[in-house]
């Protein structure tokens, strides 16, 4: 996202590449499974059960069905695979990562001599509905970026540096004028100029052979503020606040080797950065309509960062290495300052239940990533129209399904889910057609719940498919990404303070809630 008629070329010529999509607007919107190992084991169908902090990135008004003060930390460890396919070359490597998912406590406060259920439809009479109340600070990871790519073939029509020659007399520029690539490239007289026609040729010729190491890293974490309220055990209401912090970096190392030149080899080496820091907001609510069965819904607000980037740039041949001016490798350009506006997103879910043995829930999202938005400040050259033009003309609705369950045998849970996330491209819009990134997860998980400690593990399959051009379109380079996640939650759960609501009443010590052993909500 460089500013300047470089910017423009760069991605015109899809010189940068994203981990999972061509364009950064859709990797910073989308976002993965999240929370704790018991919401995750269910494949976050959250929106309407609650009484986890999993639910607060999902639906915050879940936290009103606490009964309890709760803390809990999840560590996990995820491991990806992904198989790159260039030029029919298959290439598959692996990364482990380790992070810590979530964090955080609740704290819940109950009201003791708050009305009963004997008032109108909705459950609300005398003058006291609110039966507890629920305040929460979380941390959670929202989305990673870890991922290892390596792709490698023999490429018999054209070199990267006739990718560069076709850039240079599509624009008519001048090297001088052209991307640092560009330039680089020309230092070393990869590149000439027919004095006649006044075009550039490439001096590398096929067949040359390609390889590429391409590592992301970074993720985008969160911390959360919410508050959720207990309206007679009919309404739940709930609102959050958070703070995103974004950390992205991508590290392009694409080499070539002729098989006819006097060079024997050159290597491009290019690393982005990109940080930011932005604040959203959730608001939702659950409806108990009948007591085996919850509604949710939830408006998940947009997204605001406050973005900067660095880009810099290394170009080494087998005899000599190139820099811009008086300038030395790695080449780092200024830093570029921007604005983005991930989409919001909606959300629905219902949840039914089976006495206190389990429940079944199913959660609805909706999220249009083509409104994604950058701006671009002091933009005289009219960069900011043409990124959301791209983004508007590319990307389109996601639709995402989640489907879980969860069965209670005395202190034992057994979880299961399913994860289904459809294509952010528009129709005829991706790199290779069937590799459009839609993302697929399996779940399963297991807990221990004693009266105030408990352990859930989780498990997790991610699937999806999605493809690039790299640094030369003659060839696209398609992934199948696989990731095997395991997380480990370790809670504990105190008494609820309680709290009379009269104040006329002597304030006498009264006793307690204890939650049961069974679960956080007293209706399951």
């Amino acid at each position: 996202m460089r500013t300047g008629l470089i910017t423009a070329l760069i991605l015109l010529s899809q010189v940068l590449f994203s981990q999972d999509l061509p364009d950064e607007s859709a990797l910073f919107a989308r976002t993965g499974l999240s929370g704790t190992a018991r919401t995750i084991g269910s494949a976050d169908a959250y929106g309407s059960v609650g009484a986890d902090m999993g639910c607060i990135g999902i639906n915050p008004a879940g936290l009103g069905i606490y009964r309890s003060t709760d803390f809990s930390i999840t560590p996990m460890v995820q491991i990806g695979s992904n198989e790159a396919i260039y030029d029919g070359n298959h290439t598959i490597v692996h990364k482990p990562s380790f992070y810590l998912g979530q964090g955080g406590f609740v704290f819940t406060k109950i009201y003791k001599n708050a009305s009963d259920n004997t008032g109108n439809q909705m459950g609300f009479s005398g003058s006291h509905p609110l039966k507890s109340i629920s305040f929460a600070i979380d941390f959670d990871e929202s989305n990673t970026f870890d991922r290892n790519q390596n792709y490698g073939a023999t490429n018999t029509t054209r070199s990267l540096i006739d990718g560069y020659a076709d850039i240079l007399n599509q624009n008519q520029l001048p090297i001088s004028n052209a991307p640092y690539e560009i330039q680089l490239a020309g230092q070393a007289n990869f590149l000439g100029l027919n004095q006649t026609t006044g075009l550039y040729y490439s001096n590398i010729k096929a067949p040359v052979t390609q390889s590429a190491d391409i590592l992301s890293r970074g993720a985008i974490n969160r911390i959360n503020v919410a508050l959720g309220a207990n309206l007679q055990d009919k309404l739940y209401i709930g609102v959050a606040l958070a703070v995103p912090i974004l950390n992205y970096s991508i590290t392009n190392d694409f080499t070539e080797t002729p098989q006819s030149n006097a060079v024997q080899d050159y290597t491009f080496n290019t690393v982005t950065q990109e940080t930011g820091f932005g604040f959203n907001g959730i608001l939702g609510l659950i409806y108990r309509p009948f007591p085996f069965m919850r509604i949710g819904a939830a408006y998940h607000l947009p997204t605001w960062y406050s973005m900067n980037e660095n880009y810099q740039i290394g170009f080494n041949e087998d005899t000599a290495s190139y820099s811009i001016g008086t300038g030395s490798q790695p080449f780092q350009l200024p830093a570029f300052k921007y604005g983005l506006r991930t989409p919001m997103k909606g959300n629905f879910g219902a949840s039914f239940y089976y006495k206190q043995y389990g429940f079944i829930s199913v959660d609805y999202e909706i999220q249009n990533v083509g409104a994604t938005f950058i701006h671009v400040p002091n933009d005289s050259l009219g960069n900011e129209s043409y990124y959301n033009q791209t983004i508007k003309s590319t990307y389109t609705y996601t639709h995402t399904v989640h489907a879980g369950l969860e069965a209670a045998i005395k202190i034992l849970r057994l979880r299961a889910g399913y994860s289904f996330s459809s294509s952010p491209f528009k129709k005829d819009q991706e790199v290779t057609a069937g590799y459009t990134d839609v993302r697929n997860a399996f779940t399963a998980g297991l807990g221990i719940r004693l009266t105030h400690f408990y352990v859930d593990l989780a498990y997790v399959y991610g699937w999806s498919k999605d493809a690039s051009y790299q640094l030369t379109n003659t060839y696209a380079v398609n992934s199948i990404y696989n990731t095997n996640t395991i997380l480990l939650t370790v809670g504990w759960k105190f008494e609820a303070g309680a709290k009379n609501k009269s104040s006329n009443q002597q304030r006498t010590q009264s006793p307690r809630y204890t939650p049961p052993p069974v679960d956080n909500d007293p209706k399951y």
